[in-house]
């Protein structure tokens, strides 16, 4: 099965940095063209080296990529191309065996890839949706639990095999089952 993870906000926290970022430089987080502008002609190296990694989130990409219970890649939204060879450098430096898919801003991820019988984790809420109506199983990573999906804070229930087929099950008996360390 294809376990398609998100990158900003799951893999390494470049939202909250870069919102402060946003936040410092006055700009409306609500304008989405300034924001869109800022995030086009950021420095992602820079980025990069401040912004944490989640959840010991390669260390189980690692796990993930040897058990080969799913064949994970990496689907992230890019502003530039800067941004684009910034996030595949640092990637590389970390596994350099799993896929990495860019994505256009602007486009659904579930018209990049196939969404129908994979499974996306990540953050933002529009992606999910998205995703799950297109056929594909959505999963939400993030510190609290939603409503409208299985919500997760760290990658390791894909390496944990009883949790595995925990997570599986419930995904299709409820939206409403939540995972937590």
């Amino acid at each position: 099965m294809d376990l398609y993870i998100d990158f900003d906000g799951v893999l390494v926290d470049t939202i909250s940095v870069s919102y402060k970022m946003i936040e410092d430089l006055e700009i409306d987080l609500n304008d989405f063209k300034k924001v869109c502008e800022f995030y086009s002609k950021l420095d992602w190296n820079y980025l990069l080296t401040i912004s944490p990694e989640l959840s010991n989130a390669f260390y189980y990409i690692d796990i993930i990529c040897r058990e080969h219970i799913f064949n994970p890649k990496i689907l992230t939204t890019v502003n530039s191309l800067g941004e684009m060879s910034a996030k595949i450098n640092y990637i590389r430096k970390r596994n350099s065996n799993i896929s990495i898919i860019s994505v256009p801003s602007g486009i659904d991820k579930s018209k990049v890839v196939k969404a129908s019988d994979s499974i996306l984790v990540d953050d933002f809420s529009k992606n999910l949706f998205s995703w799950k109506n297109e056929g594909g199983i959505g999963i939400k990573f993030a510190k609290e639990k939603s409503l409208e999906f299985v919500t997760i804070n760290s990658l390791d229930v894909f390496v944990k095999k009883n949790m595995v087929k925990k997570l599986v099950k419930k995904i299709w008996k409820s939206v409403n089952f939540h995972i937590f360390n």
